[in-house]
């Protein structure tokens, strides 16, 4: 099972008079694994500022850590190392984020096949 949230640059949330707007820059989707210590795996796809990218992001006693899949030379391509990103759950804006990325997730329902 899966928990799935669109993401978006907070940069982006905070100056943009709607999501549509704010997507403009970059959008993804993260499908975040339910079991394991605080949702310790997730999958991501999207665009972001024109490149596509899919990454998986697997977390341990020192933070999360992720590697891109790269297919071409438009794509993003990277890797980040364990600790580079966190996840945390933001008071201020009653969402998770991620540091590091400086992301925003806003979870969406389930959809029932």
């Amino acid at each position: 099972m899966f928990d799935e949230y669109h993401a978006y640059s907070i940069d982006a949330v905070r100056t943009a008079t709607s999501l549509t707007k704010a997507a403009q820059s970059g959008k993804g989707l993260r499908c975040v694994l339910k079991t394991g210590y605080r949702s310790t795996t997730w999958y991501g796809v999207g665009n972001w500022e024109g490149k596509v990218y899919a990454h998986l992001t697997t977390g341990s006693t020192k933070g999360w850590g992720a590697s891109d899949f790269c297919q071409s030379t438009q794509d993003y391509c990277g890797n980040f190392a364990y600790g580079s990103i966190r996840r945390r759950f933001s008071q201020a804006w009653q969402r998770p984020v991620i540091d590091g990325w400086n992301e925003i997730w806003i979870k969406q329902k389930p959809v029932s096949y």
